[in-house]
């Protein structure tokens, strides 16, 4: 029976199997508060936010140019010898109106109008799609996770289940092959999690871009 453990255990080398440390998942929050912050954070959105803000000055200024241009002039005459006596002011003001432009100043508005259109129909589109992406895998993350806890309670189990055949084995209650066949169904269910948690960390990362972008947050 000794020998039999000697030789189980130099067949699985299971002392001398080194613990693998994985990074974390990052944070995920629940989905209603991940799309707020896309629609706020997300690099694609502040830039075509930006593109419809600089569209909306630029229509607005052209706007301005069909409005008549009113300046006040003010002017005081006092000579030197009685200033106040003989001095005169004139107050007036200067009108700048172009009347006729043959439609330039129009047509640059309806076009900058069909621009704001067009740059906020894309925005939406945007949106969209990665409210799409996020729901996927927001559903992919919650899926990993559920599989996570049901994996980390079988590898419990098969580890007591395994440590049993073990010691059943030093005292001749077992047959050695009933022990490697449940520290290999360990072994299986141990990588399987390791997989798990991969794709997990995987999702969270995936999660993350969609909501605010990688970049920013790795260098913060």
């Amino acid at each position: 029976t000794k020998n039999e453990e000697v030789n189980f255990r130099n067949i699985f080398q299971s002392e001398n199997i080194p613990k693998l440390d994985l990074m974390k998942p990052l944070k995920v929050e629940n989905l209603n508060i991940l799309i707020k912050k896309m629609k706020n954070y997300h690099p694609s959105i502040k830039s075509q936010n930006l593109i419809i803000e600089s569209l909306e000055e630029a229509l607005k200024s052209t706007i301005a140019k069909k409005n008549p241009n009113i300046t006040l002039r003010a002017g005081v005459n006092a000579p030197a010898d009685n200033p106040i006596d003989d001095g005169s002011a004139n107050l007036g003001f200067l009108v700048n109106y172009i009347y006729n432009d043959g439609g330039r100043i129009e047509s640059q508005i309806k076009n900058i109008e069909a621009q704001i259109k067009s740059s906020i129909k894309q925005k939406e589109n945007i949106l969209r799609n990665l409210e799409t992406q996020l729901n996927l895998s927001y559903e992919n993350y919650n899926g990993l996770l559920n599989a996570k806890k049901e994996l980390t309670e079988l590898v419990k189990i098969l580890k007591e289940t395994s440590d049993t055949s073990k010691a059943q084995l030093v005292s001749g209650r077992a047959k050695i092959q009933d022990a490697l066949n449940n520290e290999l169904d360990l072994a299986r269910k141990e990588i399987e999690l390791i997989s798990v948690d991969t794709q997990l960390i995987s999702a969270s990362y995936t999660i993350r871009s969609i909501t605010s972008g990688l970049i920013p947050k790795i260098i913060k």
